[in-house]
């Protein structure tokens, strides 16, 4: 396989182990993100034996297991894995991962609302949209909870609710696309206005 990969091809650590590459025969970009088979079977564990709940993503890597499609197995492990990942949605997390996320969304000092609310006043918009994705975090938690669907992950989670989800929220994606839409919908401006904000980091931040 070495002699097929470009000379971009890197580690990547900071969200873990992971390795990137070109693959100039198939015409593909390949991001290699490496787990450990303790860990990994930890995170099922943790959804349906415990029945834990996260604030945001709480049955991710229970979906990966769902969706994975082993290039080499040895010992047929991760099929094992695979197979007890098929199992029903276990009610009592269902009901966990909605309390929970459920619990942040309004009615106290710390919650969502009221943090999105407190940035607004102070005109603090960097904080705005921080707070506003971590309250988009938890409703799509909660949606995919709802409708006993594992979570897949942070990209087209629209596409995907209205796929995989009967029970929505009125106007749900009208409502998310308000609070996430640039004024802007020129992609063309959005790309370049990031291009120059990430070269003028660069700048600064080289020694």
């Amino acid at each position: 396989m070495s002699r097929h990969l470009s000379s971009s091809t890197q580690w990547v650590d900071a969200w873990g182990p992971s390795i990137e590459w070109e693959d100039p025969l198939a015409g593909a970009r390949i991001d290699a993100i490496f787990f450990e088979a303790a860990w990994l079977e930890d995170q099922l564990d943790k959804v349906l034996l415990r029945h834990e709940a996260s604030l945001g993503y709480s049955t991710c890597f229970w979906h990966t297991l769902r969706v994975s499609q082993p290039l080499y197995d040895r010992a047929d492990w991760l099929a094992g894995l695979q197979q007890r990942a098929f199992s029903a949605y276990p009610e009592t997390l269902r009901q966990n991962i909605l309390a929970l996320n459920g619990s942040v969304l309004r009615g106290t000092q710390a919650s969502y609302r009221e943090q999105i609310a407190k940035a607004l006043a102070r005109n603090d918009w960097v904080s705005v949209n921080h707070r506003i994705a971590a309250l988009l975090a938890s409703i799509f938690d909660i949606v995919f909870a709802l409708n006993r669907q594992t979570h897949p992950g942070e990209k087209r989670l629209l596409d995907h609710t209205s796929h995989s989800c009967a029970v929505l929220p009125d106007n749900f994606r009208a409502l998310v696309l308000a609070l996430v839409h640039p004024d802007d919908q020129d992609p063309a401006i959005i790309l370049a206005t990031v291009d120059a904000l990430v070269a003028e980091i660069t700048r600064l931040i080289k020694p």
